[in-house]
């Protein structure tokens, strides 16, 4: 079995120096060579390296390069892909290489680490066994995130149903619980509950990505007054509160979607559910807002993005509604 392993960077590329965590070069063949003492010399790796950073300074222009290295391993026909990646925004990358390569490629799995590999509470040896074990049982494909919370089996992930952290948390998990499967006890399990539409489209971006994304994405707290709308705003995504609201009586909501409406600038919102809605959900319409489908708000703030980058004729209207390839 031949395994194409990419490394990028993040807390299992890095070391503790001093009073901080930063990347070591040395360091992610290091994670092999762990691998291969804990749990044996099965599989043989080759390496790449397009760059490396801490993910919380990942913007959208180092996709390409990752997006182009990935392709590489996958036209040269090895069995499954591991791409090493920071915790902080791997659902991030997760989610646009879902979109870009889609559900029926060999298996690529971005495997992270919650702390440097040397600290007892760390579980990228743990991810990165899972994400080897998968390959090898060839238990599915696309792009997954094999990841151990504290105390859990190690659960897949598709790559674009990740939902944000939660605050001082390093716990993954999928939206709706709706992961693809777990490892327990040396054995893969898939979610009896899991089910996923392939829609057999996909995304080609360029070479050259501008860093910012052009998507203005506003998280709702009481009392919040909404920023202006910069000259680079292409799309503002919305969060919601749980059940899928936002206060519409806010004077400076209406004056956000009046200037959106008024420079042509389309207002989506993530986070609403299906059922019965509160009245405040009737304001949506009249304040030209519109509300996508139940998914994870990252991969829909990475679909608003790839709607922008992609060579793709699909056009933003694709955003709400329609089969999304990788969920």
């Amino acid at each position: 079995m031949k395994i194409l392993v990419i490394f990028t960077g993040g807390t299992i590329g890095s070391t503790v120096s001093g009073d901080y965590i930063s990347p070591d070069c040395a360091k992610p063949y290091r994670l092999i060579d762990a691998y291969r003492q804990k749990y044996g010399g099965g599989a043989e790796f080759d390496t790449a390296e397009p760059y490396t950073v801490l993910s919380e300074n990942m913007d959208c222009s180092y996709y390409p390069r990752l997006l182009a290295s990935v392709k590489e391993g996958l036209s040269a026909d090895y069995d499954g892909i591991i791409v090493t990646h920071g915790s902080d925004t791997v659902q991030y990358t997760a989610a646009m290489l879902s979109y870009t390569l889609g559900l029926d490629c060999a298996p690529v799995m971005l495997v992270c680490s919650n702390y440097v590999l040397e600290d007892s509470r760390a579980n990228g040896l743990v991810n990165m066994a899972a994400a080897v074990d998968f390959i090898a049982g060839r238990y599915g494909r696309g792009v997954f995130v094999p990841y151990a919370n504290s105390d859990e089996p190690c659960r897949i992930h598709r790559g674009s149903r990740l939902m944000p952290h939660l605050p001082l948390s390093d716990y993954l998990y999928s939206c709706g619980d709706s992961y693809f499967g777990y490892f327990e006890d040396g054995q893969f399990f898939y979610n009896k509950n899991y089910s996923e539409k392939n829609s057999g489209k996909h995304y080609e971006i360029g070479d050259n990505c501008a860093k910012e994304s052009g998507v203005m994405w506003i998280s709702p707290y009481p009392g919040m007054k909404y920023p202006d709308l910069s000259e680079g705003t292409r799309a503002v995504l919305l969060g919601s509160y749980h059940s899928g609201t936002l206060c519409t009586e806010s004077e400076s909501l209406r004056a956000l979607a009046a200037e959106a409406a008024k420079r042509g600038i389309p207002v989506y919102l993530t986070g609403a559910t299906g059922g019965p809605d509160y009245e405040s959900c009737r304001e949506y319409g009249k304040l030209g807002i519109r509300v996508l489908p139940e998914a994870s708000p990252i991969a829909m703030y990475i679909r608003l993005w790839l709607e922008g980058a992609a060579k793709s004729a699909l056009g933003m209207e694709m955003a709400v509604g329609g089969d999304y390839a990788g969920e």
